[in-house]
């Protein structure tokens, strides 16, 4: 398993500096095309980074936001990473937003039907190749919606890159309890300027163990395990 580097600063420093450096990858892919992709996650790890970022002065209407993962509820929803976004960053920025799911979605989703995954998987393939992808990290290891206990989770390691829907019945029961659609990790290691961002000594603790020891049903040492050249780990403690 090669070396990935690890950038370790107070959490301020760490937000704020990986800001700084997905801004000056976007400035520069605008310099060489019209049009820059921006993928991020949901969670609490980025609202903080969202809105430093939301700050520079990019010409955010040239950049084009998705996601790498959503659950499969209405963007209303609580629960919604399209909503999370749109609140902590979209209305701060005149980016544009491709959500992974069609609007409206209707409440109360029980199984996401193909459509939705025919949708998402169009919005991929609208964005490939994305140029910055900046991933979150669960403690229990998981990035995007890529779960060890998912009925599917050897496609999402190793189907041809693109969107899959993840079961609900493979995600933890500490965590909102729906149906999702994500990226699988083929698709996500292809992206040249991937960042994966966590806080805390906890997930400090977690990531050195992963990058240690090869351990199969660890979605983040798998990630570690294919040692994408164009990963960066941003820790802040």
């Amino acid at each position: 398993m090669a070396k990935i580097p690890m950038i370790t600063l107070p959490t301020t420093d760490c937000t704020h500096q990986l800001a700084a450096k997905i801004a000056e990858t976007l400035m520069l892919t605008l310099k060489q095309k019209d049009q820059a992709s921006l993928i991020v996650s949901g969670g609490k790890s980025p609202a903080a980074l969202f809105a430093s970022l939301a700050k520079w002065a990019i010409p955010w209407e040239k950049v084009v936001v998705s996601l790498v993962d959503e659950r499969c509820v209405p963007n209303h929803h609580t629960d919604s990473n399209a909503g999370q976004v749109t609140r902590q960053f979209l209305c701060h920025t005149t980016a544009h937003f491709r959500s992974l799911l069609p609007d409206p979605v209707g409440d109360g989703i029980e199984l996401p039907t193909p459509n939705l995954l025919s949708y998402a998987q169009h919005i991929y393939k609208e964005l490939e190749p994305a140029d910055v992808l900046i991933l979150g990290m669960g403690e229990d290891g998981h990035i995007a919606s890529i779960f060890g206990q998912a009925p599917n989770y050897h496609d999402l390691l190793y189907a041809p890159a693109t969107c899959l829907l993840v079961d609900k019945i493979g995600i933890p029961k500490n965590m909102p309890q729906h149906h999702r659609i994500t990226w699988n990790l083929p698709a996500i290691i292809q992206v040249p300027n991937l960042f994966l961002l966590a806080y805390g000594t906890a997930k400090q603790q977690l990531i050195e163990q992963a990058q240690k020891q090869f351990d199969p049903t660890l979605p983040v040492s798998q990630l570690f395990y294919r040692s994408p050249p164009s990963l960066q780990i941003w820790l802040g403690i």
